[in-house]
């Protein structure tokens, strides 16, 4: 058997509950929040840019949030790659 000071003992037993009422602690909010993926829709998409070798598009897209917790976008660019080109 090991003999640790009584202080690190009990630091190590503090850790090990704070390390299990966090990972535990996460999974019981999402559970009692009762969390839902949101909804993506496209609504609408434009030609802003065109070239025999590229093209640029202006994406419309909606999201329905069915959960009371929200999060601002003002938005996002994204690159999109086919044939690795």
């Amino acid at each position: 058997m090991i003999f640790m000071n009584p202080q690190i003992r009990k630091f190590i037993k503090i850790l090990i509950f704070l390390g299990l009422t966090f990972v535990l602690g996460c999974a019981s909010v999402q559970n009692l929040m009762n969390i839902k993926k949101p909804g993506v829709s496209v609504q609408d998409v434009r030609i802003t840019h065109l070239t025999f070798t590229s093209i640029d598009l202006f994406f419309t897209i909606g999201i329905e949030n069915p959960n009371a917790l929200s999060i601002s976008l003002a938005g996002f660019d994204y690159n999109l790659i086919l044939d690795n080109n």
